[in-house]
């Protein structure tokens, strides 16, 4: 993981951390066998299991969070830098996430924000826009 990748996990956490946490009873064992696993392979990750159920994600909650890291970020670091950004929080906060873009949209100032989700029950398309103001550091 590079420095600006351990900066933006870091900003992420602390973005993210009134994010409601849902737990499923189906998934005892897959945390037991996790704890194991994590502690005989050193500096791995794990995708969150916390969060936003597939089927229950708060769109509302994800924009504002999504706006405030936008506004804290675009000018200083740049759109792509704000989009990683937005990466890493849905990654972290929606469970079983099976899609995921954000994708600038320059002729209206914005990141178009798309992803899905799927549990036993059903597929799930989820979208937002996110304003954004150019600055900082852009990729040519």
């Amino acid at each position: 993981m590079t420095k600006e990748e351990k900066v933006q996990l870091k900003y992420v956490e602390r973005l993210a951390k009134d994010c409601p946490i849902y737990f499923d009873e189906r998934q005892k064992f897959f945390f037991s066998a996790l704890d194991v696993i994590k502690g005989k392979m050193k500096g791995t990750s794990v995708i969150s299991m916390g969060g936003f159920p597939a089927g229950h994600v708060n769109l509302g909650w994800l924009s504002d969070k999504s706006e405030k890291a936008a506004g804290e970020l675009g000018k200083k670091y740049g759109v792509d830098y704000v989009s990683r950004v937005i990466t890493i929080l849905i990654e972290k906060t929606v469970q079983r996430l099976k899609t995921l873009s954000v994708v600038e949209k320059a002729h209206i100032e914005s990141l178009e924000v798309k992803f899905e989700t799927k549990d036993d029950h059903n597929w799930y398309s989820y979208g937002f826009s996110v304003p954004i103001e150019k600055g900082g550091k852009e990729k040519k």
